[in-house]
C-alpha cells in the first residue's frame, strides 16, 4: 500500500504525535548546523551561546547594569572585553600587569563616548542613516593611534569603558570598581545627556531611582523579549535567527533610505524650525544641575592623584545653524518638533554656565561647545557624532594629554 494511503488512514492522534516528532526532529537537526555556524562564526571570541542570546547589558549590582563581558557584535564591529569595555574583536583580555613603559587612559561616560551611531527609534536613524561605529571609528581608537604616533617609545592603551545610558555617578562607581586593578594614567569621562534633568532634590537616592527605572524600561524587561530572551540563551538556531532578523531588517532600511533619496532626511530639512523651549525657573532642574555637578567633584576627589578630565558634551540643539550640514539642519528641526525638552535645554544651558566658569579656575572641567559650532557634518543624532567628529575629539584629547592637562581644548 502506497505511504500516502497509509497515512491517510490514522487516526488525528498518531498523525498529530507524527507531525510533533517531524517537528522535533527537524528542529534538531535545524539545532546542530546551527551550533556548527556558531563556533565557526565566533571562534576563538570567547563567547558562548548564552552570551550571545543574551541582551548586551546585564544587571550589575554596583552600576545597576553593565555591558556583557566578552559579547561580540554580531557584524564583529566590536566586542566586550572581560569587563564590559567595547574592544576590538578578539581583544577581550585586558593586560595582567601594567608595564613601566605604558601609558593607559581610561575614557568613560555613555553612548557617544562608547561609539553609538544614530538612535533607531523615531526618525533619527532615516535622517542620518549612520549604524553604530566599528571599534575602528570611535573616539578610543582614534585617541590610541594619534597618541602613539605621539609617544613611539611608549605602549599606549586607551580602553573604553564607556556604557549606553550612563550617568556620571554611574561611571564613577565603574571607574571605582576598576581603579581596584587597575592603574591609569588619565582618566577621562564625558557625560550630561544621561542625567535625569529634574530632580526632587540633589540627593544620591534620587539619582538611584532614576537609573534603576532606566534598566526596567529595556525592552527585554517587557513582553515579548522577556520570554524570547530565555530561548536565545540557550538555543544557536534561535539566537542566530534573532540576529539576522534584526540585521536584515536594518540593512534592508539603510539600503530603502539611500534608494528613496533620504525622504525623511528631505522633509525635516524644509520642515519650520521651532523654538527651542525652557523650563528657566524650576527648581527640580537646579537640583539636577548642582547634583551633577557635585558628583564631578566628588569623583575627582578619588582619584587620588591621576590626570583627569571632565567634559560636558554638546548637544544637538544648541547646533549653530550657520555650520549646519543639511543632515544636521533636518536632525535639529526634527529635534525641535518631536523631542523639544524644556527640561534636558535648561539643564545643559546652566550646566554650560556652571562648568564654564569652574574651568576658568581648573583645567580639569570643561565645555565642548566647540563641537556646536565646527563646521560640516558632526551629529548622528541628538547627540552622537559621526566618525569624522570622533577623530577630532580624540584629537583635542590629545593635544590636552600631550599638554599635561594645561590647555583649554574644543575652543573655537
Amino acid at each position: 500500500m502506497p505511504h500516502s494511503e497509509t497515512t491517510r488512514a490514522w487516526s488525528k492522534g498518531k498523525l498529530l504525535k507524527f507531525s510533533l516528532f517531524s517537528i522535533v526532529l527537524f528542529l534538531l537537526a535545524a539545532e546542530g548546523i546551527s551550533r556548527i555556524i556558531f563556533y565557526f562564526k565566533f571562534r576563538g571570541l570567547h563567547t558562548s551561546i548564552y552570551i550571545q542570546g543574551s541582551p548586551l547589558q546585564e544587571e550589575d549590582t554596583n552600576t545597576v547594569y553593565n555591558n556583557r563581558a566578552y559579547y561580540v557584535d554580531y557584524e564583529k564591529r566590536f566586542q566586550y572585553n572581560e569587563k564590559g569595555m567595547r574592544s576590538l574583536c578578539g581583544d577581550f583580555r585586558l593586560p595582567a600587569r601594567k608595564g613601566k613603559n605604558d601609558l593607559w587612559i581610561m575614557l568613560m561616560g555613555g553612548s557617544a563616548m562608547e561609539g553609538m551611531g544614530s538612535n533607531k527609534e523615531g526618525d533619527w536613524y532615516d535622517i542620518a542613516n549612520i549604524p553604530d561605529h566599528p571599534y575602528v571609528e570611535n573616539i578610543a581608537f582614534y585617541l590610541q593611534s594619534i597618541l602613539q604616533k605621539k609617544y613611539p617609545s611608549r605602549s599606549v592603551r586607551v580602553f573604553n569603558a564607556a556604557v549606553s545610558g550612563f550617568t556620571i555617578d554611574q561611571g564613577f562607581l565603574k571607574y571605582q570598581s576598576l581603579s581596584t586593578g587597575y592603574d591609569f594614567d588619565w582618566v577621562i569621562s564625558m557625560d550630561g545627556v544621561n542625567e535625569c534633568d529634574t530632580l526632587n532634590s540633589d540627593r544620591e537616592e534620587d539619582e538611584k531611582a532614576y537609573d534603576r527605572k532606566y534598566w526596567e524600561s529595556f525592552p527585554f524587561q517587557a513582553f515579548p523579549m522577556r520570554w524570547i530572551v530565555p530561548v536565545t540563551q540557550h538555543s544557536a538556531l534561535f539566537s542566530l535567527l534573532k540576529q539576522e532578523i534584526y540585521y536584515l531588517r536594518l540593512n534592508a532600511r539603510t539600503k530603502r533610505n539611500e534608494r528613496e533619496g533620504f525622504p525623511k532626511r528631505k522633509f525635516w530639512a524644509d520642515h519650520p524650525t521651532r523654538p527651542l523651549l525652557f523650563a528657566e525657573s524650576d527648581q527640580r532642574v537646579d537640583n539636577s544641575v548642582r547634583s551633577f555637578i557635585k558628583e564631578m567633584k566628588r569623583w575627582a576627589g578619588h582619584l587620588n592623584g591621576r590626570n583627569y578630565l571632565f567634559l560636558v558634551q554638546p548637544y544637538l540643539a544648541f547646533r549653530d545653524s550657520s555650520k549646519m550640514s543639511v543632515e544636521e539642519r533636518a536632525l535639529g528641526n526634527y529635534l525641535r518638533a518631536a523631542d523639544n525638552d524644556e527640561y534636558k535645554q535648561a539643564f545643559f544651558k546652566k550646566v554650560y554656565d556652571s562648568v564654564e566658569r569652574i574651568s576658568q579656575k581648573d583645567l580639569h572641567f570643561q565645555n565642548m561647545s566647540a563641537v556646536q559650532s565646527w563646521p560640516g557634518w558632526n551629529f548622528v543624532d541628538y547627540c552622537h557624532f559621526t566618525a569624522a567628529a570622533n577623530q577630532r575629539i580624540a584629537d583635542e584629547l590629545a593635544n590636552f594629554i600631550g599638554a599635561d592637562g594645561k590647555i583649554r581644548i574644543f575652543r573655537e
